[in-house]
């Protein structure tokens, strides 16, 4: 669950904003740039509020990988810093596991609540509907709006929302469009404040708009007088491609007949035109202004200003008889525009496959204001990014926000989208006090996974996994200081993104005697897959010393699956790999060079494929203390496989001293087996954990396993050699390591009967568990179906986990820390965990009683959808138990996260409702 994560890996993009007049403002943010993840794929932004209390609300749309697109919130306060109090760190995300949801607009109502309208598509017949959500001031669904707090006009057609507004007695109006076989009708549909269709307009609740074969209706507003003004655009006819109207409505919905202006041209009318009403707004004089874009017959575009007197004529006192037009290229955009307090105008624009947010000034007259940027057009550029300015608001200080979407293209693809905001100062300079020098980059994120972890003889901890970027995988490093905080020194962020043109997944991680790291993964050509070895620099960037851009790849000429890497002290790199041909699969391992190549002083060519005459599979891989490499996996016989330990020389050789045949197999008696780890003990003895398997998949058990220096197995270790540890059903390790003291630590999972839980178990060093860990030698952690991938331990003999999720879609990088002693209380970074907390009964229906190892003291409970999304929170509970009523949740799996608020300490548990 991607709440609940110890810590969260986030990618910030950072670019360089530059102003028309260069002047900086850095008492905003970190030099006027604030980046943010909220752990979605791609968002945009469609509009931006100011509350009362300056803080600034932003809407738009989120996706998260392999889930549906929902409603994206972002509040942020006055300064472009995250407004803790709104949602989850300052973000809220709203899915319907039924539709897709794109938000198009949003209002505060006078009690501070929060309006969204947005187009709701179903994902099973694709019809687009209007959808209306209502959220309390913090973020939180209403559950008192309409049904759990959503309104769905779902009909036979599409209807598709433009905008909203809301009367002062908390109506709402929302113009749109609906489709009907071949014609697009304009719509307005006004509801009660409850999300109830108000009957009383138009008989019921909508008034449909038709002039041509396609009528739009683009925009609303509500005069003084509880009149409804709607604006749009109408086309289909052989002499024009469109034009704009302009009605007003009576309160019950029948035209204004004392409104003189409804449907109008550019004057004059001219065949083949096209028009388009982007916004309205209404003077405090009640003058009315409305934007457009208007494309002539030559093919050029302009953006248009036209104002209107109350009465619905044209106001000539305006710029050239009440019409503006200002000339801008062939792919340039007007949006929507605002009004400041001294009446000047501000227009936001666009232009396609630019990387410019533009935004045009007007004084009241309708004439360019050239004391506002350049001219009265300030254009902010946006390195390698194509940006589309969507909304204006204007701070009460006059200061100038923007907010739009970001298209990162790739070869002519977009592979990203991110919300953006930019502050602009009065004179239309960027106001390098918000954000990243006056921009704020939102991205919601994507799955990431963890795969491997290594610690620095500074304490500090690397990460290596991969991120989803919306079109690929990437992989990724991260790295924290010894308290969990990110490490900024490391490339800037604590996280570097290495993308080799194709998908990447990191599989290990290591650290040369030098302070460089190097990952090794598995790279996708095409429908094969190769090695990939990345090195970079202590500080994060890549090492152009390594193959000249710091990016090896090797294509034996079939499959290889990278599976682990070891460093020797001189700086070679040695590599296992899975190696697949036509025939059968075998067990390759390369060694490298310093500087990325080959080492030909290995077998001749830098490669030995290590074959028994079956399939092998590599597990591990690891360097005793001579430079011996030791490598574990399986080998398959039929339906059967035993562990596979083998011990090459340094020339690359079979060890012939290891077991005669340089390799051994184990048979754990379970029909299948694994190695996953392997590692020298400072005797020369050799440890290797294992899964063993009798029905596939279905009975894991753990084994650890350790063999003499000889390769045969060391019987003063458990049972000849061999113990196993039952736990569950399902017991696996897949990492183990060796303290100073001998004594073994081995990460895996268990299954606790619902999902994995991770597990830590420490051994004597004759294969007893150590009961001065967690007083049992077993810590096992209920968090939200993670599983432990790695276990490393630093100076102190703190124990660091990375973790990876059993469900695919809820992915990110966890890194724990268990403190290594009879404590029965694990520590993670950044949160506590809890013993537990089991759910009775579950799965339930609509109610269920919450039950804890440890005495609650005033402690929250959160419940969790799959969504990522809190929707339901009860506060200061106290005691052993706690009965919850679940009558707003509809079916489906949650997480229930409990924090206790006398510790901080939190747990989860995974509760399922039934229909």
């Amino acid at each position: 669950m991607k709440n609940l994560i110890i810590l969260l890996f986030t990618l910030c993009f950072t670019n360089t904003i530059v102003s028309q007049d260069g002047r900086l403002n850095d008492s905003f943010g970190i030099k006027g740039i604030v980046s943010t993840n909220i752990l979605e794929l791609n968002e945009s932004a469609t509009d931006v509020l100011i509350q009362e209390d300056g803080k600034i609300l932003m809407l738009g749309s989120g996706e998260k990988l392999l889930a549906t697109k929902g409603i994206a919130l972002q509040r942020l306060n006055k300064d472009g810093s995250t407004d803790s109090e709104f949602g989850e760190n300052g973000k809220v995300l709203t899915t319907n596991f039924d539709y897709d949801a794109i938000g198009i607009s949003c209002a505060i109502q006078a009690d501070k609540k929060i309006i969204v309208v947005g187009k709701a598509t179903h994902l099973s017949d694709k019809i687009s509907s209007l959808m209306l959500v209502r959220y309390d001031s913090n973020g939180d669904i209403d559950f008192n709006f309409g049904k759990n707090g959503f309104v769905i006009l779902k009909t036979n057609n599409n209807v598709i929302p433009y905008d909203m507004t809301l009367y002062t007695d908390g109506k709402i109006v929302v113009v749109g469009i609906l489709e009907i076989q071949n014609i697009t009708y304009g719509v307005v549909y006004r509801f009660n404040a409850d999300g109830t269709i108000d009957n009383s307009f138009s008989v019921d609740g909508v008034q449909s708009i038709y002039y041509f074969d396609l009528n739009v209706a683009s925009c609303v507003k509500v005069q003084s007088d509880g009149k409804i003004l709607v604006g749009g655009h109408a086309g289909g006819s052989s002499k024009y491609v469109s034009a704009l109207y302009l009605n007003r409505y009576n309160q019950d919905g029948s035209l204004d007949s004392t409104f003189d202006k409804t449907f109008f041209f550019f004057n004059p009318p001219i065949p083949k035109t096209e028009e388009t009403f982007e916004d309205l707004l209404i003077q405090k004089d009640g003058k009315i202004v409305i934007l457009s874009t208007y494309l002539d017959t030559m093919d050029q575009r302009y953006i248009i200003l036209r104002r209107f007197e109350q009465s619905g004529k044209i106001d000539l006192t305006f710029a050239d008889s009440g019409i503006q037009k200002t000339k801008v290229s062939y792919y340039t955009y007007a949006t929507k525009f605002n009004i400041q307090t001294n009446g000047k105008l501000l227009v936001a624009t666009f232009t396609f496959n630019s990387s410019q947010a533009i935004i045009q000034r007007y004084l009241s007259n309708g004439i360019l204001d050239n004391t506002f940027g350049v001219d009265g057009i300030a254009k902010i550029s946006i390195k390698d990014k194509a940006a589309i300015l969507n909304q204006i608001a204007i701070q009460s200080d006059g200061q100038i926000l923007g907010v739009g979407t970001l298209y990162i293209y790739d070869s002519r693809l977009i592979t990203e989208e991110d919300m953006f905001t930019i502050r602009l100062n009065t004179d239309g300079s960027l106001d390098h006090n918000f954000g990243n020098q006056g921009k704020l980059i939102s991205d919601f994120g994507s799955d990431e996974r963890s795969r491997d972890i290594a610690i620095q003889n500074d304490g500090k901890i690397l990460l290596a996994g991969e991120i989803f970027n919306g079109l690929d995988f990437d992989i990724v490093v991260v790295r924290y200081n010894p308290n969990g905080s990110l490490d900024t020194s490391f490339n800037k962020t604590g996280k570097v993104i290495t993308d080799a043109e194709s998908s990447e997944f990191a599989k290990s991680i290591s650290i040369q005697s030098d302070g460089r790291i190097v990952v090794g993964g598995i790279r996708y050509n095409d429908n094969n897959a190769d090695i990939i070895l990345i090195r970079y620099n202590p500080d994060g960037s890549i090492d152009k010393s390594f193959d000249t851009d710091g990016k090896v790849i090797t294509d034996l000429g079939f499959d290889e699956q990278t599976k682990d890497l070891s460093i020797y002290p001189n700086g070679k790199i040695v590599l296992g790999a899975d190696y697949y041909d036509t025939a059968q699969s075998d067990i390759a391992i390369l060694r490298y060079n310093i500087d990325g190549s080959l080492d030909k002083s290995f077998n001749a060519t830098g490669i030995v494929f290590f074959d028994t005459g079956y399939d092998e599979y590599i597990g591990a891989l690891n360097l005793q203390g001579d430079d011996k490499i030791l490598v574990t996996g399986n080998q398959y016989k039929g339906t059967r496989s035993d562990i596979l330990t083998t011990r090459i020389n340094t020339d690359g050789k079979p060890d012939i001293g290891f077991n005669v045949f340089g390799y051994v197999t184990t048979d754990l008696n379970l029909g299948r087996g694994l190695g996953t780890s392997v590692v020298q003990q400072m005797d020369g003895k050799i440890l290797v954990s294992g899964i063993g398997d009798n029905s596939f998949g279905t009975n894991l058990r753990n084994a650890l396993i350790r063999y003499l220096p000889s390769g045969m197995l060391d019987t003063t270790f458990g049972t000849r050699g061999i113990v196993y540890t039952v736990l569950s059903q399902i017991d696996f390790s897949n990492d183990a390591i060796i303290q100073k003291d001998g004594k073994i630590l081995v990460a895996g999972a268990t299954y606790n009967g619902a999902n994995l839980d991770i597990v830590v178990l420490k051994y004597n060093s004759n294969g007893s568990l150590d009961n001065t860990f967690n007083l049992n030698g077993i810590k096992q952690i209920d968090f939200a179906a993670y599983y432990a991938n790695s276990i490393a331990i630093n100076e102190d003999g703190n124990i660091y986990i990375c973790a990876e999720s059993e469900a695919y879609e809820f992915n990110d990088f966890v890194l724990l820390s268990i403190s290594n002693s009879i404590s029965n209380t694990s520590t993670s970074i950044g949160v506590q965990v809890i013993e537990n907390v089991a759910a009775n009964p579950n799965p339930c229906s609509n109610q269920t009683t919450l039950q804890f190892s440890n005495i609650l003291d005033h402690a929250t409970i959160e419940i969790w959808n799959s969504n990522a999304q809190m929707v339901q929170k009860v506060e200061d509970v106290s005691g052993l138990q706690y009965r919850i009523n679940l009558d707003n949740l509809i079916h489906g799996i949650y997480i229930v996260k409990v924090i206790d608020g006398n510790t901080n300490l939190s747990t989860s548990k995974m509760l399922v409702k039934m229909e």
